[in-house]
């Protein structure tokens, strides 16, 4: 009997060694060539030759959106963190890709700030209220009027000195947010654009709008 045991653990430890070995086996699928980050890189990041290296990957991994063509990334400016080895795809960079995953009843506007946040305190995914100061010539203490309510944020941009597109680590003269809002938003912030000065709230992301927003829903993003 207590050869059998031994016989009987011996064949269970072989099958768990080829299991192991098995499952460790790269994939056999067809490969196609991808690009992706050589190391981790901020939001706002304007990417260079050497950010950037082709990858295989199975093409049943491929994500959406990603590119082949590392020339075509070059310039390009990142809307969100990358981190090493993760595949660039067009979510990934600022331009019309970020209103990809939107409801289409969303609009995508960027927001010249009249009073900046502090450095590192907005980020892309963050939610935000948007509010327009009184009209000049209003008495001191006029309220602000709520234009938007949990926008969501999709990048922050320079509209001043840097080129159109650029993104800022926070904090100067010039920023403006981009976010996405519903129609009857946009309305209201356009409207106030160029007459009143603009600021944002910061939300934290448990407070849903009371307004009933579709483009700041975790399911639009």
């Amino acid at each position: 009997m207590a050869r059998h045991r031994r016989l009987i653990s011996a064949a269970l430890l072989g099958v768990a060694v080829a299991a192991g070995l098995s499952a460790l086996r790269p994939a056999t699928g067809p490969l196609r060539p991808l690009v992706v980050a050589t190391t981790d890189l901020p939001a706002g990041h304007r990417l260079v030759a050497e950010d950037l290296r082709i990858s295989d990957w199975p093409a049943d991994l491929h994500p959406g959106g990603a590119s082949s063509a590392p020339a075509a990334l070059l310039g390009r400016v990142l809307a969100a963190p990358l981190r090493r080895g993760e595949p660039l795809t067009d979510t990934r960079v600022v331009g019309p890709g970020l209103a990809t995953a939107l409801d289409p009843g969303c609009r995508v506007l960027a927001v010249p700030l009249s009073y900046p946040p502090p450095e590192g305190m907005l980020r892309a995914g963050d939610l935000v209220d948007l509010l327009a100061g009184a009209p000049v010539g209003t008495p001191a203490g006029a309220p602000a009027t709520l234009l938007a309510e949990a926008a969501l944020v999709l990048a922050i941009s320079d509209a001043g000195t840097d080129p159109p597109g650029s993104l800022l680590t926070g904090g100067r003269s010039g920023e403006q947010v981009v976010v996405a809002v519903d129609g009857r938003q946009a309305t209201a912030v356009a409207g106030a654009l160029g007459t009143r000065s603009v600021g944002v709230a910061l939300r934290p992301p448990s407070a849903s709008p009371s307004s009933g927003s579709r483009c700041s829903r975790e399911d639009s993003w």
